[in-house]
């Protein structure tokens, strides 16, 4: 009886603490994030609004997620410079961890016959990875209905799969940091370190002991995996362990220990300058003199370090011998300032203090082209230059479609040239734009953002076309004139056939201004009934489609 009495306490028990643990995980919602769903072609843009607005209200549905407001999600596109189209991970991750959001929603929507195509991507921020990327099809009646409540499900469903993931790593010991190193000056010892799982960590902690065998007391707290020990005395030797902290506020282990030892060091480099590019940067120093003979005051390499406006730490991006004296960082963002600091080391190692600190903003993309519509068969497109030495010129891309493939229709070389004419278009067709800046070693920026053209259509059918017998082999032509802008119509072409659905041939054009033409160019027999059309051509030649025919009988001359 007893042992009864403890089983139903026991499962009661468990009951209650699966109830309560499921009310605490729905309670903390997991906050979503969804970008502005990009509409591939003009026929998409109606479509994309309705589908982004009726798949969030069934992900909001589901209460699993707390969905990051529209108007929020724009003004942190406006404040990161993010451009539509920019949905790379690193982009996505970025965001994320800036602004505690756990998942990114993006996607494409295009049109086909049957209905739209959807391609989406769920990315989760901190498994930095893609929980899902497909495509779906759905036809004009599953628009708003059951298919997008079916795709609803599925987001959310991967992204429990995702959270339910993490969760499991989270629950594995943290791991200690990695790669620990260090590097003396004079008066202080840098102490630099990685991670295997970076998006898990909150901050570490630095410890450090004046023997190997410790003990170890705690000197610091940071958030970088980098910290600078200060303030020291020349020929010092400490020894340093680190541990990391999650954002769940677990410890790791210590990482092995490692020895920093103050030593003398070389005079911290004179950086004489730093020149902007497309995508990088220039950099020219030169070594401190010095007169004293210790040797540890000799130059063995030069480090380069750099942060962006953006970030809280230096990295070193390149280690150079003694001999070199200039440096181009590559491989850096269009328009984006960077902060650079140079340092010089010996033979032992033994590293500068950091040397004056230069700011450099790189070339910015190229504003968006502006465009002319409603040309001839052609498109008129002008730009603002870049006022930078550095550019050479430009290349203009082209594509049918906003988001597209783009290729590459025209390289201008004059780099104070600020219009180009794209010629021989298609008529009343969109075609889509983009411009970059290139250098004297053909580095280009960052394609601008799309612009669009629309050609004319072709010119007008002409309108109430007569033709009369007006005596003996003479047919008079009449039509009304085509009220349009001054270059849509440059005249008419005038058709015959003796046959009212055989092969017209183009017997004369006139005009604009003429609404009329007399035809006498013909051979009559009697009661011969001849059938005629005209178009209208502008001045690309494209011509309208013909009339309907009308038909005359002509009147033959009379016999002698």
């Amino acid at each position: 009886m007893k042992k009864r009495h403890l089983c139903i306490i026991l499962l009661t028990i468990s009951l209650v603490f699966s109830f309560l643990s499921d009310a605490y995980s729905q309670g903390i919602r997991k906050k979503l994030a969804c970008f502005p769903l990009i509409p591939k072609t003009l026929r998409a843009i109606s479509e994309t609004e309705n589908i982004m607005s009726t798949l969030l209200n069934d992900i909001d549905r589901s209460g699993y997620f707390e969905l990051v407001e529209r108007k929020k999600i724009e003004n942190i596109m406006d404040l990161e410079s993010m451009r539509p189209e920019d949905r790379s991970r690193q982009t996505f991750l970025s965001i994320g961890n800036k602004y505690g959001i756990d998942f990114i929603l993006s996607g494409l929507v295009d049109t086909t016959d049957s209905g739209v195509i959807v391609e989406l991507e769920l990315f989760h921020v901190k498994d930095k990875s893609s929980c899902l990327s497909d495509v779906y099809n759905v036809s004009e009646r599953d628009a708003s209905g059951k298919k997008i409540q079916d795709i609803a499900a599925v987001i959310v469903k991967k992204a429990r799969q995702c959270a339910d993931a993490g969760s499991s790593i989270l629950s594995q010991p943290l791991t200690p940091p990695i790669n620990v190193e260090t590097a003396g000056t004079t008066d202080a010892i840098r102490i630099k370190w990685g991670h295997q799982n970076p998006g898990l960590i909150l901050g570490y902690k630095v410890y450090k002991s004046a023997k190997e065998e410790g003990p170890f007391n705690q000197i610091a707290t940071t958030t970088s995996p980098f910290f600078m020990d200060r303030n020291l005395k020349l020929n010092e030797v400490f020894y340093y362990k680190i541990k990391a902290i999650s954002k769940t506020g677990a410890e790791s282990e210590f990482s092995y220990m490692v020895v920093g030892r103050t030593s003398v060091a070389p005079y911290a480099p004179i950086f004489l300058s730093i020149k902007p590019d497309v995508k990088s940067a220039h950099l020219k120093w030169v070594p401190k003199p010095h007169t004293e003979k210790d040797e540890g005051l000799n130059v063995a390499g030069f480090k380069i370090y750099r942060k962006a406006k953006n970030e809280k730490d230096y990295i070193d991006v390149a280690r150079l011998n003694n001999e070199t004296k200039e440096y181009t960082d590559k491989g850096l963002a269009d328009g984006t300032e960077y902060t650079y600091a140079i340092t010089a080391f010996n033979e032992k190692k033994s590293e500068s203090h950091f040397s004056a600190r230069l700011d450099v903003t790189t070339i910015p993309t190229m504003k968006p082209l502006k465009t002319t519509n409603e040309k001839i068969r052609h498109a008129v497109l002008a730009w603002e230059t870049l006022n930078a030495d550095i550019i050479e010129g430009y290349r203009i891309y082209r594509s049918s479609e906003q988001y597209g493939a783009y290729k590459r229709i025209t390289q201008i070389s004059n780099k104070e040239t600020k219009a180009y004419t794209d010629k021989d278009l298609e008529d009343n067709k969109i075609y889509w734009y983009r411009i970059t800046a290139y250098n004297a070693t053909n580095i280009e920026t960052d394609m601008s953002e799309p612009s669009s053209a629309k050609t004319r259509d072709k010119p007008p059918v002409p309108k109430g076309l007569t033709a009369k017998a007006t005596e003996p082999k003479k047919v008079l032509l009449q039509w009304e004139l085509i009220n349009s802008p001054e270059d849509e119509i440059k005249g008419y072409k005038i058709y015959r056939s003796s046959s009212e659905i055989g092969e017209y041939k183009l017997i004369n054009d006139v005009r604009s201004d003429k609404n009329q033409y007399l035809d006498d160019d013909f051979s009559i027999k009697e009661n011969t009934v001849f059938y005629y059309r005209i178009s209208s051509f502008n001045s690309a030649n494209a011509e309208s489609p013909l009339t309907a025919p009308v038909s005359v009988q002509a009147i033959a001359e009379p016999k002698k």
